[in-house]
């Protein structure tokens, strides 16, 4: 499957990462995962907004990215900190595509 992020998502991503690695140190996560350190810094800093993200990149951001508990407009989302979107890609790439409430 290929599919590239659009800004929003983008934003949505940048949020859910600050959110998600809130308690935990960015470059050691980045190390983790094998991610493109120039493509976590545009994500995570909003350094260069037009990097692409391909599917195969969000793979690898699903593992960082803790499952949403809620979620409303462009605020932080609440987290669970014990749970990733690891193995559910999609799942992460749809909470990407809106304002996700959740409870």
């Amino acid at each position: 499957m290929d599919a590239t992020l659009n800004q929003y998502q983008k934003h949505n991503l940048h949020l859910l990462l600050r959110a998600s690695l809130k308690k935990s140190n960015p470059l050691e996560a980045i190390e983790r995962v094998n991610i493109d350190p120039a493509l976590f810094a545009d994500i995570f800093l909003r350094a260069e907004q037009n990097r692409e993200v391909r599917y195969e990149d969000l793979e690898r951001f699903s593992h960082l990215c803790c499952w949403v508990i809620r979620w409303r407009a462009s605020q932080l989302p609440e987290v669970d900190y014990n749970r990733t979107y690891a193995g559910q890609t999609d799942l992460l790439l749809n909470d990407l595509s809106k304002n996700v409430v959740k409870s």
